[in-house]
């Protein structure tokens, strides 16, 4: 579509990056598209460089992150006239994105590592109920996911996770993946993060699909 329109001088399609905040600094604003979202991670990273956002409302992730007109602006889910509207705002009112961009980085430090991995910590010792087990005891958390060397939003949120957990809090944690497609690495772990690969989709994939 871009060569058949002939709009190469103004949209690129870049490949993945392992540098993502300094390439988010780049840009003015970040526009997310998404039909559906479990959260929208990468909302939070682009509020976190000060980039002013605007997302779909889709039913669940947008909505929890952005304050709309405030540190961001939603649109309702897959009203494209109602995107464009809102791109077109932004380019034109320079002021606004000020306002958005100085509130985004406000915003963002919701999502902190520091005050998410308290809150899990919070969790972990209601679970076990025993806060002496906080108190020197060692302390194992292991993580199931399906790939920790891919770029995906639940992937980026495990571990750094893992490596909070394992610095701060001197645990010892365990990623154990299940289905890995490469072994390039994109994250730096602490030593006492484990790796465990089961590589069970690649096993069962015939049985699976």
């Amino acid at each position: 579509l871009i060569e058949k329109y002939n709009l190469s001088k103004n949209i690129t399609i870049k490949n993945f990056i392992d540098n993502m905040e300094e390439v988010m600094k780049e840009y003015s604003f970040f526009v997310m598209t998404s039909k559906y979202e479990g959260f929208g991670l990468v909302l939070v990273e682009a509020q976190a460089t000060g980039l002013p956002v605007i997302s779909f409302d889709c039913k669940s992730g947008p909505k929890e992150i952005i304050n709309n007109n405030i540190d961001g602006v939603l649109v309702n889910a897959e009203n494209e006239n109602e995107m464009s509207k809102a791109i077109v705002s932004m380019i034109e009112d320079k002021e606004f994105r000020k306002k958005l961009s100085k509130n985004a980085v406000i915003n963002s430090e919701r999502f902190r590592n520091e005050k998410i991995g308290n809150e899990w910590k919070e969790l972990f010792e209601k679970m076990i109920k025993k806060k002496s087990v906080w108190k020197g005891e060692n302390v194992k958390i292991a993580f199931l996911f399906d790939d920790s060397l891919e770029l995906g939003g639940t992937q980026r949120v495990i571990n750094s996770l893992a490596n909070y957990f394992a610095t701060y809090y001197d645990y010892e944690v365990e990623l154990i993946n299940f289905y890995r497609k490469s072994d390039k690495r994109h994250f730096e772990y602490d030593s006492k993060v484990k790796i465990t690969y089961l590589d069970i989709f690649l096993k069962y994939k015939n049985f699976l699909l």
